[in-house]
């Protein structure tokens, strides 16, 4: 009987212990796609940034499936791209601003969870 008690508690702390660790997880995950667009995306900021502080137009458009995390991508003619994960369902809004000479951006996530430092409570 007290064999059987021991095992009882080592299992309820063993589903305590996973269940604490989920949401942890699911954060983590949710974080690195963010992080995994946006590194997608800085080729394409860097062109929009040269643009801006040149003077020359941007091109809007919309691409399906950019790359394999994101889903669709939005570019705006002020430069502002609109970027949706796909699978998790990510929204990222990253807008650029003018800074001195160069050219800054923001960006504007989902829930604090979900995003990278850069996105958050802006």
């Amino acid at each position: 009987m007290r064999s059987f008690i021991f095992g009882a508690i080592g299992a309820i702390l063993v589903l305590a212990i996973g269940l604490a660790t989920i949401p942890l997880y699911s954060d983590y995950a949710a974080r690195s796609i963010s992080h995994e667009m946006l590194l997608s995306v800085e080729p394409l900021q860097e062109e929009i940034s040269e643009r801006l502080q040149s003077g020359q137009s941007i091109e809007p458009g919309i691409s399906e499936s950019y790359t394999n995390t994101i889903q669709y991508l939005e570019k705006k003619s002020d430069g502002t791209l609109i970027i949706k994960a796909s699978g998790a369902g990510q929204i990222l809004v990253l807008i650029p601003f003018n800074v001195g000479e160069g050219v800054a951006w923001k960006c504007i996530g989902g829930p604090d969870s979900d995003v990278p430092a850069l996105c958050r409570g802006t």
